[in-house]
Order: C-alpha cells, then structure tokens, then sequence
C-alpha cells in the first residue's frame, strides 16, 4: 500500500497559481513548487501524473478567479445601463493588478483559431448573459448586441494590454470615463441613442 499523501492536490494547485501570480506562467516548475512547499517531487506525483496535469489545474484555478472578478461586477450592476462599461472596468483592473493571471488567460498564443466575429463566444463565459442584457436594455438584435460587444471588448482589450505591458497606469475613474465616452459615441454611431 503505497504511503498516504501529505499535501492535497488543492495545496499544490494553490501554490502553483500563486507562483504564476508572483512570477509568471513560464516559473512554474516542479521544483518551484516543491521549493515553496518543502516538499520533495514523489509528493506532487503521487497526486498528479506530469507537470502538464498541474498547469491544466493551474489554469482552471486562474480561469475561476478572473470569472468571480468579473461575476461580481455583472451582478452589482446586472439592472444597470452601466453594466458593460462595469465589467470593461474590471477586465482592464484585472490586466493591471493580476498582470501574469491576465498575461496567462488573454495575451497567451491560442492553440484554436478565431474569427473576430468569433472571439468573444469561444473565450467568454459571460457572453451569452451580456447579450441577452444588450438585447434587453438597448433592444439590440442578436447581431447589433454581438458588434457592440466584440468592439467595446476590443477597445477594453486595448487598454488592458497597455496596462498588462506596464505602458499606462491609468485610474479607475479615467478608465470609467474612457468606456463611458467610447460606449456612447458607438451607441450614438448605432442610432441606439441621439448624440
């Protein structure tokens, strides 16, 4: 009977994600973590098959944090016109307080092509809520309520990359003001609103 595991695989997983917090996804090794953890490599392989398996953990871990970033953002604000510019505020706060997190889930070379068209439905899980939100408070078609979103997400995905590089450090009221004017003038653009 082989000997019962001192660490629980959610200490590893746990460690491995604050490792790519401090240091980025490239610094996660086995020997990081059994460094951090003092504990030897039998450790983590009796409870995971290969470092591959730890980094997959590793990456839900990261995923379910940046989605209860985002999630408690949607739900203050859920009934409000301001809920994407809420939520394009949180994305780009995340870009620039969990800078390797972001790094990881939005700036990391893809394995599975896109389309721009296509962008939002395969990364987001929230997609589906922000449309239906669109389609009910602006009476956007599906189609309306999908341009609107993939252009705002570009614009925020924009400025979340110039804080994720370090090149702007911009507060949360600039970025507020910034998403509140582009959303406008693109509503305006749309004829949702007068100008």
């Amino acid at each position: 009977m082989p000997p019962k595991p001192k660490l629980l695989p959610k200490e590893i997983v746990d460690c491995a994600t604050l490792i790519v917090r401090e240091e980025g996804f490239d610094s996660l090794t086995v020997r990081a973590i059994c460094k951090r953890l003092n504990c030897s490599i039998s450790s983590i392989f009796t409870l995971f098959s290969s470092i591959e398996e730890v980094k997959q953990e590793t990456i839900k871990a990261i995923k379910k944090i940046y989605e209860e970033h985002i999630q408690a953002g949607f739900m203050e604000n859920e009934n409000n016109y301001l809920l994407l510019r809420d939520v394009g505020v949180r994305y780009i706060l995340f870009a620039q307080n969990e800078t390797n997190y972001f790094k990881l889930l939005f700036m990391s070379e893809q394995h599975q092509k896109s389309s721009i068209s296509n962008i939002l439905p395969n990364i987001d899980d929230d997609y589906g809520d922000i449309i239906g939100w669109l389609n009910s408070f602006y009476k956007m078609s599906i189609k309306e309520a999908n341009d609107y979103y993939r252009r705002t997400w570009i614009y925020c995905h924009g400025i979340a990359t110039l804080c994720a590089t370090k090149m702007i450090s911009p507060t949360k009221e600039e970025v507020e003001l910034d998403l509140c004017e582009f959303g406008r003038d693109l509503l305006v653009l749309m004829g949702k609103i007068n100008g």
